[in-house]
């Protein structure tokens, strides 16, 4: 199988926002026919929720479309201040509220902010100092859908260390 991401412009994400019949138009032409209402309406709250945006297909052997559809939210402002996506009306609070709301998510989220760090310390590396920088950000979100059913949404983290 194989994985087909497509990153949205803002003017395809603000019509998706702002209409759901967007989203049943774009899923029509590309042949996707594995979606109802309710997904169309959920694709337009996330979408409305979000500044940068990609779609996910997975495309099967046959060349047909599976029944799995993704939408991934890039969160904003993530680097050295990542606290501010937890705040009330941080980007991360918003979309994982919505996650919530739909029903994709429990509270467990809110937990990931003491998983998240910025720590740099020096070590001894073939014998001479080396500063290290470790790293935990939040990277982006991601929304799927089976046959048009909302599945558990995923925040993804990214793990950097830097020498």
């Amino acid at each position: 199988m194989t994985r087909l991401e497509v990153t949205l412009v803002s003017d395809a994400l603000e019509r998706l926002a702002s209409d759901p019949s967007h989203a049943r138009a774009c899923l029509d032409e590309i042949g996707f026919p594995h979606y109802n209402e309710a997904m169309l309406g959920e694709i337009s709250r996330l979408a409305s929720e979000s500044r940068a945006v990609s779609v996910q297909f997975d495309i099967k052997e046959d060349g047909t479309l599976h029944d799995v559809f993704s939408l991934v939210s890039y969160f904003e402002g993530t680097g050295a201040n990542f606290r501010a996506l937890f705040e009330p009306d941080g980007h991360m609070s918003r979309i994982c509220e919505l996650y919530e709301d739909l029903g994709a998510a429990d509270d467990r989220w809110r937990h990931v902010e003491g998983a998240l760090f910025a720590k740099h310390y020096c070590e001894i590396l073939g014998g001479m100092p080396t500063m290290v920088t470790g790293l935990s950000l939040p990277c982006c979100s991601k929304a799927k859908w089976k046959a048009g059913s909302m599945l558990p949404a995923k925040i993804y983290l990214t793990a950097l260390v830097v020498l």
